[in-house]
């Protein structure tokens, strides 16, 4: 099975993100603060041939990178399609929603909309089945890399 990759600078953030998978289910996370880490992950699990995420979840502003650099990869990157990513971000305008979207993000939230629109966006995506349906129960966290 796989797990759930978060790519947040914030603690508090990515607390919360943390919190809405845990009401959801249980999953294992895989959280980086930086997006060369992330990619760095992907590309291992890629190229050794590794377990890939269920579910990528993606802040845009970060302060050594930017979350476009994870988006950037992640559109590049045919064998990436088949997993579902989120955009959960304070950068919210149309811009922003139009090139996540084109970059392959399944959905932009909000941050100041808070966590109750981020667990219901994650919630529908799991009803429809998307990535995360037969997630394992693993409630284990892999420290920050």
């Amino acid at each position: 099975m796989g797990y759930i990759l978060i790519l947040e600078d914030l603690d508090s953030d990515l607390h919360e993100v943390e919190t809405v998978l845990k009401q959801i289910g249980s999953y294992e996370i895989r959280s980086f603060n930086m997006a060369p880490r992330a990619i760095e992950c992907l590309s291992d699990a890629l190229s050794e041939n590794l377990e890939l995420p269920q579910l990528i979840v993606v802040d845009l502003n970060l302060p050594a990178s930017s979350g476009y650099e994870l988006l950037r990869y992640y559109h590049a990157t045919p064998k990436l399609k088949s997993i579902p990513c989120v955009v959960w971000s304070v950068m919210d305008s149309e811009t922003d929603k139009k090139l996540t979207t084109w970059m392959g993000s399944r959905k932009l939230i909000s941050k100041q909309t808070g966590p109750a629109n981020l667990r219901k966006s994650l919630s529908s995506l799991l009803k429809r089945g998307e990535g995360l349906a037969n997630a394992p129960v693993d409630s284990t966290r892999i420290k920050r890399a």
